[in-house]
C-alpha cells in the first residue's frame, strides 16, 4: 500500500526523472536510456508503477464503489423507513387509536 507521503515522493520523482526519460526516448539512444534507468532508485520506479496501476484501476472500475455506496444508502433509507413505520404502529396501538389500514366503522 502506498501512503500519501510516499505518493508525494513518487510524484516528485516522476517530475524530476520524466524529462530525462523523455529526452532519452526522443534521442533514441540506448546508452542514455540505460544510464537514466540505472541512476534511478528501483524502489522509486516500483512505487511509480504501483501509483499508475492504482490510478488505472480506479479509472476503469469507478462505477463499482459508486454502485456499492448507492446500494448502502438505499438500504439504510429502507431500514430507517421500516423502523419509523413500526414505531408509528406501536404508538397507535398503545394509544388505542385505529390503525390506518383498518376501517373506521365496524358493523
Amino acid at each position: 500500500a502506498i501512503k500519501h507521503t510516499s505518493a508525494d515522493e513518487v510524484v516528485n520523482t516522476i517530475n524530476v526523472e520524466t524529462p530525462k526519460v523523455v529526452a532519452a526516448l526522443r534521442t533514441n539512444e540506448a546508452q542514455q536510456m540505460f544510464e537514466v534507468l540505472r541512476n534511478t532508485d528501483p524502489s522509486e520506479i516500483k512505487d511509480a508503477l504501483a501509483a499508475f496501476g492504482m490510478w488505472k484501476w480506479w479509472r476503469s472500475n469507478w462505477q463499482w464503489p459508486l454502485l456499492a455506496s448507492l446500494f448502502v444508502d438505499i438500504a439504510l433509507v429502507g431500514v430507517w423507513w421500516f423502523f419509523c413505520r413500526m414505531r408509528r404502529k406501536r404508538q397507535h396501538a398503545a394509544a388505542g387509536l385505529p390503525d390506518a389500514e383498518e376501517p373506521l366503522c365496524v358493523e
